[in-house]
């Protein structure tokens, strides 16, 4: 199946994609993003994000 682009549009990567979710939430960096998705995923307190660590 092929997906239609529009003209002048960029193609989205997709963060189902293992690779495309290790470079949004498997980065030091990028901390706050993964927190807040496992904020909106999790029924975790909130104390316990503030201490999120990514060991690769």
């Amino acid at each position: 199946m092929k997906r239609e682009q529009n003209a002048g549009q960029p193609e989205i990567l997709s963060p189902l994609n293992d690779y495309v979710f290790s470079l949004l939430f498997g980065d030091q960096r990028h901390i706050k993003i993964l927190a807040a998705f496992l904020k909106s995923v999790l029924d975790i307190p909130e104390e316990d994000y503030a201490s999120l660590t990514i060991y690769r």
